[in-house]
């Protein structure tokens, strides 16, 4: 009988520190933001449903997929490209706030164009690219414009 007791009084004390374990993560996981992903299959998928309709018969799914590829191999040729945002910080993981500023990617992308011999025109490889900033804005991951006084620092 006191064998019973004491196993019954075991699994009350084992669920009491379960519960009070798992109360204390969902609160603190709770408090922060969720982290946008770019999953490019959906991005494709947004920006080729998202182009003007005088470019839906010229410019295809794969013409999307290449145009973001480059893009992504641009980025991570210029080190802003990473497979997590999220950082170690002093109270816990954190989301790294990285500023993007363009400086010459339209150019670069659609030269890359013009050097692999497919048929995309400037025009739209920066249609391609508004609609993906439209993709962005659509999961979290575009907030407000930078202040420019703030790029300095």
């Amino acid at each position: 009988m006191v064998a019973v007791i004491l196993a019954i009084v075991g699994v009350l004390i084992v669920f009491a520190i379960a519960a009070i374990t798992i109360g204390r993560e969902a609160r603190r996981l709770d408090s922060f933001s969720p982290v946008p992903v770019f999953d490019v299959e959906a991005a494709v998928a947004y920006v080729g449903d998202h182009l003007p309709e005088s470019m839906s018969n010229s410019v295809t799914y794969w013409d999307v997929r290449r145009v973001l590829d480059w893009e992504l191999e641009d980025l991570d040729a210029s080190g802003l490209a990473t497979e997590s945002m999220i950082v170690e910080g002093p109270n816990g993981p954190q989301i790294n706030h990285t500023v993007v500023v363009e400086d010459g990617r339209l150019h670069r992308l659609v030269q890359r164009a013009v050097d692999e011999g497919t048929s995309l025109s400037g025009v739209e490889v920066r249609a391609i690219l508004d609609a993906k900033l439209g993709y962005l804005r659509t999961i979290g991951a575009v907030g407000p414009r930078a202040d420019p006084d703030e790029l300095t620092r």
